[in-house]
């Protein structure tokens, strides 16, 4: 995914983008070493602190720095303060879709963005994982979101079969570890491991894509 976020934004040594829910800040750290220059922001302590930790341990707090920030308020960045942003495996975890993209409209002069999309049948795995987007998840829903918030040129691209091979090595992983979960009732303390088994039995109810769009 990191390779397929490059390619998408095509840009030049030294450009800046922002990371919003950067995570650990694998996604950054693996284009960084590209020529690219980052600003992640998270809004979990912990997290936050866990990605500045992996930054310095690969030498790269020159291209990427992170702070606490919501990308559902964006307020805080000046209007094209980056070449592109994108949204890495958390905008399942929006409030607000339409506030987050137009945030990112603002704040940015080309975007990328990439999200597993689950059905509404997989409302179990959305319930301990807090995926509130997944209201979005039906086709074309976040393409005309995208476009409503101003962006243009918008692409969606099917990569479900590049990530399948990574959801069934995590089912195979976590099923014995889900069993005692459920059975202790700790589904909403372990919410990779439900949604790794979970969202595994609901494969054929999904599809992990990739969506990209550009501003006028």
């Amino acid at each position: 995914m990191e390779d397929h976020l490059f390619e998408t934004f095509s840009l030049e040594k030294g450009n800046r983008l922002l990371d919003a829910g950067c995570g650990i800040g694998h996604v950054a750290i693996h284009t960084a070493q590209r020529g690219l220059h980052f600003q992640g922001i998270n809004v979990v302590d912990s997290t936050i602190e866990d990605a500045k930790r992996n930054i310095r341990k690969e030498d790269l707090e020159s291209a990427i720095t992170v702070r606490k920030t919501d990308y559902h308020h964006l307020d805080g960045f000046e209007d094209d303060t980056f070449e592109g942003a994108y949204i890495m495996e958390t905008f399942v975890h929006a409030t607000d879709p339409e506030a987050a993209l137009h945030e990112l409209f603002c704040t940015s002069s080309i975007t990328a963005f990439a999200d597993a999309k689950l059905k509404d049948t997989m409302e179990q795995t959305d319930k301990h994982t807090s995926m509130l987007s997944n209201t979005c998840s039906e086709e074309g829903v976040l393409a005309k979101i995208l476009e409503e918030a101003g962006f243009k040129d918008v692409v969606v691209q099917n990569l479900t079969k590049h990530v399948t091979p990574m959801f069934r090595l995590l089912f195979a992983l976590a099923y014995v570890p889900y069993l005692f979960v459920k059975l202790l009732g700790l589904e909403s303390r372990f919410v990779n491991t439900m949604a790794g088994v979970e969202g595994n039995q609901g494969r054929k109810f999904w599809r992990y894509v990739a969506i990209s769009a550009r501003k006028s």
